[in-house]
């Protein structure tokens, strides 16, 4: 199994962050160059800024020099005395740009001199730590009993865009190492925060460390602060110790401890962070440990040295420097002895979790090294080993015991299965091993490479290790679920054995090679539940009975037991390609049946009714059939057609076909609408694909939209007939079938007494929709109409230009089309023709001296004649231009 990346604990343990965040304390840095500085003497530069600091530290480049000394002048003009710097921490396993030396507290100054021999090489690094965070408004930390209250970087104001990598971490922690930070002791304890935000940026930025070096650091008054990220209950890889970061865990202690001594609050809570690591590690204060060098500048052995160490130690013991201090290094005596004494007072030796690993053989076992402390977990206690893969956990009533990887995993993440009863076991599973861990509330976590985790409910335990356990059935290979519609509860496993336990009934199993054939025709669906366990027949073969059927399989593995309808499903599956019918052949209301399935990527259904056969139908179409279900549309007629290489389309025994393109969607056509389409030759006539499914419209009509603007309207008493274009824009928008009615003819071509070409259509005996390309489509209705078809239609009138308009200062309306105008008056329609009417119009129209006509033309004698509200008009002769010569009476 492999490493398990996020460790037990961790939401314990981690650093909590605050509710509301604090504002970050940005802080600043800035490196100036010693050889054109102000020289003092000639080993001494002096540098001023305009800004005030109140921590330094020098850089340099090639060998480091031999002594380097800085003092900062106080605030009163009087200058610190001289303090000599040590090189920083520098080794192969911390990357960095450019040596450096520690850095030194100043506190608020504005001016240092620098004095060394290499003086012109050297580089001053100046840090504002900036202003202390907002209070907190995050909650306390609830530490472990062994561990002292910590201020987080949260807390301390570190400003994580500094973090120039992620946290690294060993597989363990061996040891302590202790340091002191050098510089002044007259801090304040209000300044420590800004202290370690000052050595934060130098470690990160200037000296390219990522972060702080430290693990954690100690000030004067025994605040304890979280140093490096990545989790103090971790072994996270610091930067303090040269050539000896992996493994060690690094406190710093603000100050200098040369020739004063650490105080006793600030040895007491080192001591209190050091039992709590070590204790948690289980690591004996008062021994030695193994460390292997890394090398590097200040490492005092070269890569691949290894020595022995104390497992508390000084920095000095490692590392070619002073520190921690004469006094901080003579005290390291007193602090080995308090952390045994914590250590003892917590009962460490005697926790379960530590002597069930030290019976192991402790680091050499196969546990290997703690990795996350021993701490409270839940209602018992758990400590995590091996780079954070394995844990061993304890609870007084369910004892104590080990898991490792995605089983632990799985615990960590689900507190409901309880605790560990048993060891993590090895189990057998169909050829290969798998693992296994019985947990307190009756369910057990199997995990293989080839199924993962599973989970084996309690309530099948029994009756799993009564039919043989894993060694018969395999491992689970899916978590048990409850088959949908029932309450039947069902779990497979790697073995080919599948166990049932179904209302009414305790479990029963279902094996091969029965299982195969079980599933192969349709299932529980088809077959029903076990209601006995398999059984032998003579020759060596298996029987078993279901609810609607017995299986019986020869020792060939031949079986037979089927209900009508699914040989033929089975039949048409295997003409497809075959392959496991994985869900079941379901019943129809009506006899069929029908099972859908994944191939060729997309879903596809097989239905079979004793009317039709099987037939399939796949994608997009299968989509369209499931939305509506098979008792609206019942079994296909027959297999799914491909249409060119973009459409599909079957039919279906209820009337409707479907058809689907990937422009149009997929849409059910049916009766009378899909009759028509048909007619107009379907997908590859004038109306493509459908990209409506059939709607109703009232009194018994349909209609369904179609790719090329075409419309089909249908009912009983009119048929099926299509419109398209403008002309079904204006049936639309005059209200459609329910304004008026649905088509009683499909759209024709017509042409007008010049020639034009148009088109028309009829929505029963007094309403038709002409259309040109220049009039647009215009409707023409009752009494307009008839005197339309009475003068002879558009052959002769033309086509109208408006629709039916109103007369000003009347009550009559008119229609106008090219050569003729058609008045209503009440019930009495007139026509007045193209040369008469132009007379009409230039005496005045409607409004003029003839007003509104009150008859149709008349032709005798060879005058035409009409009569008008106030006169008559005659046409006694017509040129060539095809116009009346007019003479005007009344």
């Amino acid at each position: 199994m492999g490493a398990l990346t996020t460790t037990l604990l961790l939401p314990q343990q981690a650093a909590a962050q605050p509710a509301n965040p604090a504002p970050v304390a940005k802080s600043a840095s800035a490196e100036i160059g010693l050889a054109g500085a102000a020289a003092v003497e000639p080993d001494v530069r002096e540098v001023r800024t305009a800004k005030p600091f109140s921590l330094v530290g020098v850089k340099w480049t090639g060998a480091a020099p031999a002594k380097v000394e800085l003092r900062h002048r106080e605030p009163d003009g009087s200058w610190a005395a001289w303090t000599t710097v040590d090189p920083a921490t520098d080794s192969a396993d911390v990357r960095r740009k450019g040596a450096g030396s520690e850095p030194i507290w100043t506190g608020r100054a504005d001016t240092v001199q620098i004095r060394s021999a290499d003086v012109a090489r050297l580089t001053l690094v100046t840090v504002d730590p900036g202003a202390d965070p907002a209070k907190s408004t995050a909650p306390s930390i609830q530490a472990t009993p062994d561990r002292p209250a910590v201020v987080t970087r949260a807390e301390w104001g570190a400003d994580e865009s500094l973090m120039g990598w992620p946290a690294e971490y060993a597989a363990t922690t061996k040891a302590v190492s202790i340091h002191h930070t050098a510089g002044t002791n007259d801090y304040t304890c209000a300044e420590s925060a800004g202290l370690i935000r000052a050595i934060y940026r130098y470690h990160a930025v200037d000296l390219d460390w990522g972060d702080i070096g430290y693990s954690a650091l100690v000030d004067k008054c025994g605040t304890v602060f979280e140093g490096r990220t990545g989790g103090l209950h971790l072994p996270t890889i610091g930067a303090h110790t040269g050539g000896f970061n992996t493994f060690v865990f690094g406190i710093s202690m603000l100050g200098t401890f040369t020739t004063e001594r650490p105080s006793d609050a600030q040895h007491e809570s080192v001591s209190r962070i050091a039992a709590w690591k070590l204790g948690g590690s289980y690591r004996n204060p008062l021994g030695t440990t193994q460390l292997t060098s890394k090398g590097g500048g200040t490492a005092r052995w070269p890569a691949g040295t290894t020595v022995t160490l104390p497992v508390i130690f000084g920095h000095r013991d490692s590392g070619l420097t002073e520190c921690p201090g004469d006094l901080g290094y003579a005290n390291l005596g007193n602090i080995r002895n308090r952390v045994a004494t914590l250590i003892n007072e917590a009962n460490t030796w005697n926790s379960p979790i530590y002597q069930k690993w030290n019976a192991a053989g402790g680091d050499n076992s196969f546990y290997g090294g703690v990795y996350a402390l021993e701490s409270t977990f839940r209602d018992g206690r758990a400590t995590t080993f091996g780079s954070g893969n394995i844990a061993i956990a304890s609870h007084p009533a369910y004892g104590t015991h080990w898991l490792s990887g995605a089983v632990l995993a799985k615990w960590h993440s689900d507190a409901w299965l309880g605790w560990p009863r048993g060891d993590q076991a090895s189990t057998p599973n169909y050829g290969s091993l798998a693992v296994v861990v019985p947990f307190s509330e009756g369910t057990r976590v199997y995990y293989s490479d080839a199924h993962r985790i599973t989970l084996l409910p309690a309530s099948l335990v029994s009756y799993y290790d009564a039919g043989g356990g894993s060694a018969k059935f395999g491992v689970p290979m899916y978590q048990a679920e409850t088959i949908p519609g029932s309450t039947t509860l069902t779990q497979q496993y790697a073995a080919g054995w599948e166990i049932y336990v179904a209302a009414g009934r305790g479990p029963l199993s279902v094996g091969p090679p029965i299982r195969l054939h079980f599933h192969g025709l349709g299932g529980s669906m088809a077959f029903g539940y076990p209601i006995g366990e398999q059984q032998p027949i003579a020759g060596g073969g298996v029987t078993q009975t279901f609810d609607r059927a017995t299986i019986t399989c020869t020792a060939a593995g031949v079986c037979s037991g089927a209900e009508p309808g699914r040989a033929a499903i089975i039949q048409k599956h295997n003409e497809m390609g075959g392959g496991v019918l994985a869900d079941p052949i379901l019943e129809t209301s009506d006899g069929g049946r029908y099972v859908t399935f994944m191939k060729w990527g997309v879903e596809v259904a097989i239905t079979w009714h004793p009317s039709v056969g099987a037939h399939w139908f796949s994608g997009r179409v299968y989509w369209k059939w499931r939305d509506g279900g098979y008792e609206r549309f019942g079994p296909a007629v027959a297999d799914q057609a491909a249409i060119g290489y973009v459409g599909a389309a079957a039919a279906f025994t209820k009337g409707d076909s479907i058809y689907f393109s990937e422009a149009s969607g997929a849409h059910a056509i049916s009766g009378l609408v899909r009759q028509k389409y048909w007619e107009l030759g379907h997908t590859t006539g004038i109306a493509g694909y459908p990209t409506s499914d059939v709607t109703d419209v009232g009194d018994g009509g349909q209609f369904a939209d179609f790719q090329n603007m075409v419309s089909i309207y249908a009912s009983s008493s009119t048929g099926g007939h299509w419109i398209s274009g403008a002309l079904r824009q204006r049936y639309r928008d005059g209200g459609g079938a329910a304004a008026l009615g649905l088509p009683t003819s499909d759209q024709y071509a017509t042409s007008g007494p010049s020639g034009e070409s148009g088109l028309y259509i009829l929505f029963g005996p007094n309403r038709v929709i002409l259309w040109t390309a220049s009039t647009g489509a215009k409707l023409v209705n009752d009494g307009f109409l008839a005197k339309l078809r009475a003068g002879g239609d558009v052959a002769v009138f033309g086509f109208p230009g408006y629709e039916v308009l109103p007369i000003t200062d009347t009550t009559a309306r008119f229609q106008q089309f090219a050569r003729a105008t058609v008045f209503e008056r009440g019930t009495t329609y007139t026509t007045l023709g193209w040369g008469l009417r132009d007379t009409w119009w230039a005496r005045g129209g409607a409004g003029g001296a003839l007003g509104l006509p009150t008859s149709d033309a008349a032709f005798n004698n060879g005058v035409w004649r009409q009569s008008f509200d106030r006169g008559t008009v005659q046409c006694t002769n017509r040129d060539a231009a095809n116009t009346c010569q007019v003479t005007v009476t009344g």
